[in-house]
């Protein structure tokens, strides 16, 4: 799907491969680029204390630095057709991340994750767009299953991957250092034959 290019020009990028996905007329996800960086930026520093509570990466996160650095990376992973990560955006404002992990590509597999702004939750926002890159995962990137794990007291995350149809598979117990404690994870997957029942 994306052209590999060892010369990568990060402010180029955007122009070799654009992906955007309309969702509804004020709804879409596109692919981040250093363009976002300051908004990105900006939108984790208001949010900054209700995404620590699952986030371990949000301490980290102090400088616009080290967003763009984040989003060198995601744009390589793309280049290298290993997956992507999608700004979410509702009426043209950036709300909040999703996309995948490294796709396993051996086993035809991949880990999405994501967030959104506290102040658009409860609007079916997250669902939507999670719902359309799932279907991408599927239909273009050919994955047999996809797989949600999150901490097993994030309620709203596993609200998520349950409305999306995804199933229980396992406990992972103490699977993540969290500030100052082991947390569990849940995982959830779902397979391309049974999305497609769902259809």
């Amino acid at each position: 799907m994306f052209e590999k290019n060892n010369q990568l020009d990060f402010n180029k990028v955007n122009i070799l491969t654009k992906l955007r996905i309309q969702i509804e007329p004020d709804l879409h996800v596109e692919l981040l680029h250093l363009l976002h960086s300051k908004e990105l930026y900006l939108l984790i520093e208001t949010n900054r204390e209700y995404l620590r509570e699952w986030m371990s990466w949000i301490d980290d996160s102090k400088h616009e630095e080290y967003i763009k650095n984040f989003i060198k990376t995601s744009m390589k992973q793309q280049v290298d057709n290993l997956g992507f990560q999608c700004g979410i955006f509702y009426n043209n404002q950036l709300i909040g991340i999703s996309g995948y992990q490294p796709l396993d590509k051996k086993n035809r597999c991949g880990e999405i994750g994501y967030w959104l702004s506290e102040r658009f939750e409860g609007r079916g926002l997250m669902t939507k767009a999670c719902a359309k890159i799932i279907e991408f995962g599927f239909e273009i990137l050919d994955l047999n299953k996809i797989v949600i794990q999150c901490a097993v007291g994030n309620k709203k995350s596993r609200s998520l991957a349950e409305r999306l149809g995804f199933k229980q598979e396992e406990v992972l117990e103490k699977n993540e250092w969290l500030y100052n404690r082991y947390i569990d994870h849940v995982v959830y997957s779902q397979l391309k034959i049974d999305q497609r029942k769902s259809q």
